[in-house]
């Protein structure tokens, strides 16, 4: 849809991990952080980030970054005082050269990197999109460290000013971030989740629900996140297992993401929850995620940091009965008697003691199957279409 040989580059936080053979690989899901899904637009996509490790991790549980017209650039991280101090300059050098060679700069927010290529692309007269996916605010306040809550507002500002003057901007919530950070005015804005599923299908419903019916066997209550922080909460609800654990059938409680578990299974024991906690590593993204998400009877999404969390959409779009935090977009998906305060660990307690009634579990089910159908592929694809087409036109028009 883009114009010939259209060149955007990409620029987030994401981890990027090369293998012996020079293969690029990821952790995540891939598509809007990966660069995959801009290739609709633009012939070629440069996605810059992180660089990640290999180690104790396997290839073929990962996701390889490999489509023909992506290439992946690897950026200084600029995480903390001293990173950004010692990494700045060269951050800066290497992002200009980038933005140089391209047509058009997409940056993923609230990333330190997305900052920095959205002032430097408007500097150079580049057209800028963001891709908002959540609240500088709410991460760096829930982040826990003295220096990151200080730093919240400050951050806040920064990324508030970046999208003011910014004329395309595309939100996952619908009401939230739009009102956190209003784009410039006149911009073309819309606003879609990151999600990505086919259409919804009754099968695992069904399957689910019978399942419900059935009783008498141990539940499987399970979160998708990332380990390297704390920001998808698997603390508090370890620590809300914990509590409510002598008034729950037989559980177990499994995991799904990246990063060590080695301090978190440190923690399953303080709670007393040894013999009921799993955690998967990574699976790649598609129908081995789908098929962990049916093996689940209860998603958990006790979010710190979010926009709209993908994984409880596709939860949703298996029959997952869920209970999540009520920050951010997710009140946008769940009703009110399902969701907590961030942190509270008393509530989410109380909320699994309930949750698992059978009747319950089955008009949620019910619920939020019919919820994840506004989220079908077929429907955002029109959305995105109309939108990154536009801009695709737009950095073609001023090539």
């Amino acid at each position: 849809m883009g114009g010939s040989h259209n060149r955007a580059l990409l620029v987030g936080d994401r981890r990027f991990i090369t293998a012996k053979d020079g293969s690029w690989y990821t952790e995540g899901p891939k598509g809007p952080e990966t660069g995959e899904r801009y290739l609709k637009w633009f012939e070629h996509v440069t996605v810059a980030g992180r660089f990640g490790s290999m180690e104790g991790l396997q290839a073929d549980r990962l996701n390889c970054v490999n489509s023909e017209g992506l290439t992946v650039a690897v950026l200084p991280h600029l995480s903390g005082i001293k990173a950004r101090v010692q990494n700045l300059r060269r951050a800066r050098a290497m992002l200009q050269d980038l933005i140089d060679r391209h047509d058009a700069v997409i940056a993923r927010m609230p990333t330190q990197l997305g900052l920095e290529a959205i002032w430097l692309g408007l500097a150079a007269s580049k057209p800028v999109a963001v891709d908002l996916g959540g609240c500088s605010w709410d991460g760096l306040r829930a982040y826990g460290t003295f220096k990151a809550r200080v730093f919240a507002p400050i951050s806040f500002r920064r990324v508030r000013s970046a999208i003011a003057n910014t004329h395309w901007v595309s939100y996952v919530t619908q009401v939230y971030l739009q009102n956190r950070y209003p784009a410039a005015q006149g911009a073309r804005v819309i606003g879609c989740s990151n999600v990505d599923i086919p259409a919804v299908e009754i099968v695992p419903l069904q399957k689910r629900l019978e399942r419900i019916v059935e009783g008498d066997r141990r539940l499987t209550f399970g979160t998708i996140g990332s380990l390297h922080g704390k920001f998808k909460g698997v603390q508090h609800a370890l620590a809300a297992l914990g509590r409510a654990k002598n008034r729950l059938p037989p559980f177990q409680y499994r995991v799904l993401g990246g990063g060590d578990p080695a301090p978190w299974l440190e923690l399953a024991v303080k709670y007393d929850l040894a013999e009921n906690v799993i955690f998967d590593g990574t699976l790649p993204a598609g129908e081995p995620v789908l098929d962990w998400l049916d093996a689940v009877d209860l998603y958990l999404q006790p979010s710190l940091r979010e926009g709209v969390p993908r994984a409880l959409i596709e939860a949703m779009s298996r029959g997952c009965p869920a209970l999540a935090s009520d920050i951010a977009g997710i009140p946008e998906l769940l009703p009110k008697e399902v969701l907590h305060g961030a942190g509270d660990v008393e509530r989410l307690s109380k909320l699994l003691e309930v949750a698992v009634e059978p009747s319950l579990m089955r008009a949620h089910a019910v619920r939020n199957w019919e919820r994840a159908k506004d989220f079908e592929r077929e429907r955002l694809e029109k959305i995105r279409d109309e939108f990154w087409g536009d801009f695709a036109v737009e950095a073609a028009r001023r090539r």
